[in-house]
């Protein structure tokens, strides 16, 4: 069985099969067996801390090389492939970021606390003007607060998202409880006219401020297993060691 082994939680991935399980540590020494289906709650949560950032895959070379640096800082490679929402990502190098280490919203790397993003979708469906890519082409980097804890990266947090007025803005994981697990577990993000709040609380953030050394990812998912050994090769030459998985299951069709 294909492992993917991530920082203080050593779980095996479920592989595509609906029969297939993956083991997770609830304490140390102590193996739990689940269903693929209780993935989502074993593994998206407070204790795990795990947080996702979709790039396009010809960024990855570069960021092996340099590791990754936010948008207010100008450092990306002159081949940069950008994806996602160009007028949103354009506001929030107006919005401040109301805790330190403050500037704005553009001084920091966001990541979500889920691969299932709406923005994954929207980048598949072409939704809103949004350039319309294949699933091929959008990797997956993981990451998790503990670890940027044990290397000293700077982050906060958000129980919504960050451009959202009502967004409460934390830097202590001890305060992870306040985001909505329940939606995120259960990939819940359609909108709700009894919870209008509820699309932006499935979008809480992640923000690493102003660079994420390449130490700090733990893995790398990828669409299909076609794509797999390219992606393994780039790792390689770069002399980091990273995983790379292929889940199809985790993109939108």
């Amino acid at each position: 069985m294909a492992c993917f082994h991530i920082y203080q939680s050593n779980f095996k991935l479920p592989l595509a099969n609906q029969r297939e399980c993956l083991y997770l540590p609830a304490t140390r020494g102590d193996i739990r067996r689940i269903l693929k289906d209780d993935w989502y709650k074993y593994s998206l949560n407070s204790e795990k801390a795990l947080i996702w950032r979709i790039v396009h895959k010809n960024n990855l070379s570069w960021i092996l090389q340099n590791g990754f640096f936010a948008g207010n800082s100008g450092k990306k490679s002159k081949d940069w492939v950008d994806i996602g929402n160009p007028e949103l990502i354009s506001k929030r190098a107006n919005h401040p970021v109301p805790i330190a280490p403050g500037g704005t919203l553009t001084d920091d790397i966001p990541f979500y606390f889920t691969p299932f993003s709406p923005m994954l979708k929207n980048i598949h469906s072409g939704w809103g003007g949004i350039k319309q890519r294949s699933n091929n082409e959008i990797i997956i980097l993981v990451s998790s607060l503990h670890k940027l804890n044990e290397l000293d990266v700077p982050f906060i947090f958000t129980d919504s998202h960050a451009y959202y007025m009502w967004s409460n803005f934390y830097s202590n994981i001890a305060d992870l409880d306040k985001i909505d697990w329940t939606i995120i577990q259960s990939k819940d993000f359609k909108r709700d006219p009894d919870d209008p709040a509820k699309f932006e609380r499935y979008q809480a953030e992640a923000l690493i401020h102003n660079y994420c050394p390449v130490e700090a990812l733990i893995g790398i998912v990828c669409y299909s297993k076609e794509d797999k050994p390219h992606l393994d090769r780039l790792i390689k030459q770069s002399g980091h060691k990273v995983q790379v998985i292929a889940r199809p299951n985790w993109y939108f069709s």
